[in-house]
């Protein structure tokens, strides 16, 4: 699920900080995880990380990179990136009172409705430790099926045969490609194992999806084409301009082609 991010800061903390650096902390919180349970359950170095980057992959302009989003929610085959917990979280208690309970979530797009007794409560659905490890454990058991992890990546994602080679043929290529700039991200980041930052800063952030990402305003189903300002390629300037119209309390989003 790898999409153009365009992210733009709101709020003071973004003065001190640079879109990388930013970028780097929030999807931290993913990644900090994935070394210590790819080695708990066995699972081949980075092989973890290939498997988040492909479920809620983002990629991000400035750092060039693909990094994991812990915000992430896809319905019904759309994926919508958050700007917080809470909103993410709001936008699933929506989907869930029009009564569908199928929804991926989080770091490893866990479905709730497929694992409904994975997580106690949709706040420790979108904890990105919990997250993780269960999508860690859930792997390594389709490994222990089959003794392969190529069907085992092809299983995360779909028991259909042609969907699940398909999807593991990415994922295996992402691995390949992704395993060095991996290592060599975790340099001067902390990685080891904390209780995940649930604070909330307030940013805009991008996915090709026909919604708006406030959490008093998510349409699962949208109907109207109002909901985003498109951002093609000759006018990546508008992200820039359209910080001066959004105030602190408010998030759009934005879509790109």
């Amino acid at each position: 699920m790898l999409c153009a991010l365009a992210l733009i800061c709101i709020s003071k903390t973004c003065e001190a900080e640079s879109r990388d650096d930013i970028v780097n902390r929030d999807s931290n919180r993913c990644t900090r995880y994935f070394s210590y349970y790819e080695t708990k359950y066995q699972i081949p170095n980075h092989l973890l990380h290939a498997v988040a980057l492909k479920e809620s992959g983002i990629y991000h302009h400035t750092t060039k990179r693909t990094h994991p989003w812990p915000w992430t929610i896809n319905y019904k085959g759309k994926g919508y990136f958050f700007e917080s917990k809470a909103a993410a979280i709001n936008a699933v208690k929506k989907i869930f009172s029009g009564g569908d309970r199928s929804v991926d979530v989080g770091c490893m797009q866990i479905n709730l409705l497929h694992h409904k007794d994975a997580f106690r409560s949709l706040e420790h659905a979108f904890d990105p430790r919990s997250n993780v490890e269960y999508g860690a454990k859930f792997l390594s058991g389709n490994f222990q099926k089959s003794s392969s992890w190529k069907h085992a990546v092809a299983a995360y994602h779909s028991a259909n045969t042609p969907k699940g080679v398909h999807y593991s043929n990415k994922v295996l290529s992402i691995w390949r490609k992704e395993g060095k700039k991996y290592e060599a991200s975790l340099k001067g980041h902390d990685s080891r194992i904390t209780v995940a930052d649930s604070s909330t800063d307030k940013r805009v952030v991008a996915r090709r999806a026909n919604f708006n990402s406030s959490s008093e305003t998510f349409n699962p189903n949208p109907r109207k084409k109002d909901f985003f300002i498109k951002v093609t390629s000759e006018s990546k300037q508008a992200e820039h301009n359209a910080v001066a119209k959004i105030s602190s309390d408010t998030v759009k989003q934005f879509r790109s082609n």
